[in-house]
């Protein structure tokens, strides 16, 4: 049986893959902050991206598939994804799906983008995927998939949640006019995966 760690499981689109690879597979997590529920759960570690080795819960989990939807620091992150990357390298029978975004596309808005297409980021997020995508990029093409995420929504979804807080309060929201953007669920990423 696959044994999966998913590094971010408390998070949105992390907690949905959880929830529904479980029933099938040997699933691990991370987690960041404090929940006496995952405390107690022998499968959650508790994972601080800035202060924590994660090598630490790779070799305590010995995972054959890491699924990296961490949040936190771009610097941290960054080093966490070297340490993933190297675990792959030396286990022969593991890989990483990493979560990317479609803002490695973003200085690009003016036109489509395809999976092939050369990345061209102007936000300081695009930025950072795409040199956690040039890390993994190293690996060999069987030890990892990149999988490039659009907008993503759900009932709890940061972005949903930041307009139900900003009606409450009556609160400005950004908005794009006339911006063309593909979406998704969290729950359809989880069934795809």
């Amino acid at each position: 049986m696959n044994r999966i760690l998913i590094l971010g499981a408390s998070g949105f689109i992390g907690n949905t893959l959880y929830k529904e690879l479980l029933p099938y597979f040997d699933v691990y997590g991370t987690y960041n902050t404090a929940n006496e529920h995952l405390q107690q759960n022998q499968v959650m570690y508790h994972f601080d991206v800035a202060k924590d080795d994660i090598d630490e819960i790779l070799n305590d989990t010995q995972p054959n598939i890491i699924i990296s939807s961490l949040r936190g620091s771009f610097e941290a992150q960054y080093k966490v994804h070297e340490q993933v990357s190297a675990y792959v390298m030396t286990n022969d029978d593991c890989r990483v799906l990493f979560l990317s975004t479609v803002n490695v596309f973003d200085g690009k808005y003016n036109l489509p983008s395809y999976e092939n297409d050369l990345l061209l980021a102007e936000s300081d997020y695009g930025k950072f995927k795409v040199s956690v995508e040039r890390i993994f990029n190293e690996l060999p093409k069987e030890k990892f998939a990149i999988l490039r995420l659009p907008l993503v929504l759900g009932v709890n979804a940061p972005r949903i949640v930041q307009l139900k807080q900003a009606n409450k309060h009556k609160a400005d929201f950004e908005v794009y006019p006339n911006l063309i953007i593909s979406v998704t669920t969290a729950h359809k990423i989880a069934q795809q995966v």
